[in-house]
């Protein structure tokens, strides 16, 4: 298989890391935080009765034979935050890490090596709460540039 046949594999990968990595990071906002991957669930009471936070859809678009843009989102939901304390302290956190300029290590899925990096694109947004029954959630949304071959040219 050809580099290029693996950075998708590998951009789900790193994302799945940043978030199982965020989680641990973020247990004393959230002693129950658990890792969810968003796409994987398709109705709210499939949900565990815990806060969550996990990659939730990531697209790719090549844009040259050399470059791809990355659109990436990452979820986070809590149950019994009356205030909603949690969610915006986990929201305003995962948002820090992805501002522009702001640089993403990609590692190879099967082995975990570093392999390239990408850059955050401007626009990094929050999205307004959304609320199914009693779990409010939130995403955090970004774009990014992604050079297979940083990593060769560093």
């Amino acid at each position: 298989m050809s580099r290029y046949e693996e950075i998708y594999d590998d951009a789900v990968a790193s994302f799945q890391k940043y978030c199982v990595d965020k989680v641990a990071a973020l247990l004393s906002v959230s002693p129950g935080l658990q890792y969810l991957d968003w796409d994987s669930v398709s109705e709210v009471h499939e949900l565990p009765d815990t806060d969550l936070l996990g990659p939730s859809g990531l697209g790719i678009t090549e844009e040259s034979s050399d470059m791809f843009q990355l659109v990436v989102g990452i979820g986070v939901c809590t149950v019994n935050d009356t205030n909603l304390m949690r969610l915006r302290k986990m929201a305003s956190n995962v948002f820090a890490d992805f501002r522009p300029t702001k640089t993403i290590p990609i590692y190879r899925r099967e082995t975990a090596s570093l392999v390239s990096w990408a850059v955050v694109e401007g626009g990094t947004s929050i999205s307004p709460i959304v609320r199914s029954g009693s779990r409010p959630r939130q995403f955090i949304n970004f774009s990014a540039r992604l050079d297979p071959m940083a990593s060769q040219r560093t």
